[in-house]
């Protein structure tokens, strides 16, 4: 048991790592159809997030399946915990998506057929959980569970392949692929799917023996990494007095000053600004056309206004908002899991 903590503490700390270079270091996309740029950094958290659930899901029915075929109590008791664990991940996956989504889609929920099919997944899976709740007969409760089970599998399969089927927001894996071509891209997001599923799978099995103590601990790197994330966002929302948060509509560069047009909470101003940009490149060239890739991104500006202009003297880039919450509630998830795993059996 010391030794799949020690595990997991270690996992934790390389995850608390990667999970603070990808929100401040990892790449995002250039242009995107709607929403901000910087939303699409919660690749490196839902997308493993959801990884994990898929394998907590897929370990949990090989389990049941096999405790159908041998019986073997052990077999029925780890499917129940690899079941419960993709359970606590499954709807950190629903919540994180959303957020996502309702800066990238336009809405929160879109009845997406991906979206659709994780929440029928997490729903069938639920409803294992009542069933097997329902069931006071000890000798009839492993059985009938462990069949339920099996049979809400079936979902997993669905949600998956439904995007390759039928029109779907969600990017299939060749449109994924695209984006985590080359650079720190591949290595970030591999290393963070490896490491969350990981960390899944360890508490799956520490849920199993219960009464552990040092889970909690152990995942305590990713939590403070979380908050210290949550921090660095604040003050610019907050930002009052001479500093001025804006919203990019379109902009040009002319004579080594760049001219954008911006909106904010007091209206629709120009700004000048001439100094290093916030962001590299400044211009793409995207569907034939030169496009600046500071459209739709949120800044910080420091500077005066005169006569309906702002005249800057920094940029500072604002990161999408439900980046550092989709990493508090990822961090969340795992302290709910070492929660579980330190709980005496009953």
């Amino acid at each position: 048991m010391r030794k799949l903590v020690a595990a997991l503490a270690v996992t934790s700390l390389a995850d608390a790592a990667t999970l603070w270079i990808s929100q401040v270091l990892g790449p995002f996309p250039s242009v995107v159809p709607l929403g901000n740029p910087t939303a699409y950094r919660n690749l490196y958290v839902h997308v493993p997030i959801s990884v994990s659930t898929y394998l907590l899901f897929t370990l949990g029915f090989f389990l049941a399946l096999s405790y159908l075929l041998k019986g073997k109590g052990w077999m029925e008791e780890m499917a129940h915990s690899f079941i419960l664990a993709g359970l606590v991940t499954g709807f950190s996956t629903l919540v994180t998506g959303m957020i996502w989504a309702s800066e990238s889609w336009g809405s929160a929920w879109n009845w997406d057929p991906r979206e659709t099919g994780v929440l029928f997944m997490f729903l069938a899976f639920l409803v294992y959980l009542a069933v097997r709740s329902s069931i006071k007969d000890p000798d009839v409760r492993p059985k009938v569970s462990m069949a339920f089970a099996v049979a809400a599998y079936a979902t997993i399969p669905l949600s998956f392949l439904v995007p390759y089927l039928m029109p779907s927001l969600h990017p299939t894996m060749p449109e994924t692929s695209m984006f985590i071509r080359g650079g720190l891209t591949p290595l970030i997001f591999g290393g963070r799917i490896i490491l969350v599923s990981l960390e899944g799978a360890l508490l799956a099995l520490l849920i199993r023996s219960g009464g552990v103590r040092g889970a909690k601990l152990a995942v305590i790197p990713v939590v403070l990494v979380a908050v210290l994330l949550l921090a660095m966002q604040l003050p610019p929302n907050l930002a009052g007095g001479e500093t001025l948060k804006v919203q990019v509509i379109s902009g040009t560069m002319e004579n080594g000053t760049l001219h954008l047009k911006v909106r904010s909470s007091q209206g629709t101003y120009d700004l000048l600004y001439k100094g290093k940009p916030p962001i590299n490149p400044l211009f793409v060239t995207f569907g034939g056309g030169r496009r600046l890739t500071l459209e739709k991104h949120w800044l910080l500006v420091e500077g005066r206004v005169e006569d309906g202009t702002i005249v800057a003297s920094s940029l500072k880039l604002i990161p999408y908002w439900g980046n550092p919450v989709n990493a508090m509630i990822y961090a969340l998830t795992l302290f709910t899991l070492a929660y579980l795993a330190g709980r005496e059996r009953k």
